[in-house]
């Protein structure tokens, strides 16, 4: 084959949440599902390192591999607490082994995808093709999705960087002391002395739970440090008859204002890299759903990726800049969704944080917020812009 012919219509540089969740979808319309694939990563996923949980209304792409969902959700904050029903959306969770090997059987019944591992070195344009360099190897292609990341590119300096971090259990307790049918999203009665710090609490069964101490932080902590807040929390919130640990997970996610790049040619960025983790919440899964969608519908209708592949409406993009000011600055990250989760529906507040809700529900929410603190905090912003 020449130099100016693609081996592949498409690369995938990186075969996490986002690679995958794309990849899975383009073999999933019959218009695309005989196209050239070639998915590299430096290992293959198969464990459970890490659940993703998002809201929705209908059932979603990856409905199969959802492995317990909510309508009733719980909010606690400083001084108050909510019961949440928020019918027609259900709160889902996806334990990322099954989202693995769901994309496997997705991938090895289509002889046209090539699975590689091994660590990518570099990505470049050439032309109207994009070489893509592992430790061994070249290949080229049409396009490439690049879902690696790895934070180094984000100078604190200019941008703000908070890391969302967590580590969870999975624990089985000696009594039956949870309600199957209700999730905890947010717990803020912990100390806030590290920052922002909260728990969840998504029971699996009546005596058996995922329990998850995260922060908004600039610093990670100590492994001791998680164990012992797990600890206490497990102690003083959930039982005192005694439980195992069954499973442990952990992770870091940035949140931040750093204006990630959404194509270099033909290189498009996904996940994260692609800016799809949402800034003021660290929340991720979702938005790399609606991304994949956008373009599997460009593909299909064009041939080619959408150049203007974020379908975030700038004014959300503000609001998480200016929230991440206000945690980077005040720290009150308690307060602040304390505010916002204890008045008004809970269906518009779950619209809001998936970037769908509309100006006039965008003003109710803001109006339960500090207007001297945000407003301080939004001219910041704006000067920043301009500078």
């Amino acid at each position: 084959m020449s130099s100016t012919e693609p081996s592949f219509d498409y690369i995938f540089a990186g075969a996490g949440c986002a690679g995958l969740s794309l990849a899975t979808r383009i073999l999933s319309r019959a218009d695309l599902a005989s196209r050239k694939i070639l998915i590299i990563d430096k290992v293959r996923k198969a464990e459970n390192d890490r659940t993703w949980c998002f809201w929705e209304r209908e059932p979603g792409f990856f409905e199969p591999v959802v492995h317990r969902s909510w309508s009733h959700l719980e909010f606690c904050g400083e001084g108050a607490s909510r019961q949440l029903d928020i019918s027609p959306y259900k709160y889902k969770m996806i334990r990322s082994s099954d989202f693995y090997e769901r994309c496997k059987k997705i991938i090895i019944d289509h002889e046209n995808v090539q699975v590689v591992t091994g660590e990518i070195k570099s990505i470049s344009n050439q032309g109207d093709l994009v070489s893509v360099t592992t430790d061994g190897d070249e290949y080229k292609g049409r396009f490439c999705f690049n879902s690696t990341f790895n934070g180094t590119d984000i100078d604190e300096a200019k941008h703000i960087l908070i890391r969302q971090h967590f580590k969870g259990w999975v624990i089985k307790t000696n009594e039956k002391v949870f309600d199957p049918l209700k999730a905890t999203l947010m717990d803020f009665r912990v100390s806030q002395s590290e920052g922002t710090a909260f728990f969840y609490v998504l029971p699996l069964s009546a005596d058996r739970a995922l329990v998850e101490y995260t922060l908004f932080t600039k610093d990670i902590l100590t492994e001791e440090r998680y164990d012992e807040n797990l600890r206490q929390y497990v102690d003083q919130r959930i039982t005192k008859q005694g439980y195992q640990v069954l499973e442990e997970e952990a992770g870091v996610i940035p949140m931040t204002t750093y204006p990630f790049k959404l194509h270099n040619g033909n290189i498009f960025n996904i996940g994260t890299a692609g800016g799809q983790t949402k800034g003021s919440t660290g929340y991720t899964f979702q938005f790399i759903q609606k991304h994949s969608e956008k373009i599997v519908s460009s593909l299909v209708s064009t041939g080619r990726p959408p150049l203007n592949n974020n379908p975030t409406p700038w004014r959300f993009s503000l609001y998480d800049a200016i929230m991440l000011r206000v945690l980077s600055e005040k720290q009150q990250g308690a307060e602040l969704f304390t505010r916002i989760f204890t008045k008004g529906q809970p269906t518009t507040i779950l619209r809001f944080l998936d970037n769908e809700s509309h100006p006039g529900e965008d003003i109710a929410i803001m109006n339960r917020l500090p207007k001297g603190l945000f407003g301080k905090a939004a001219l910041k912003e704006m000067f920043s812009r301009i500078g």
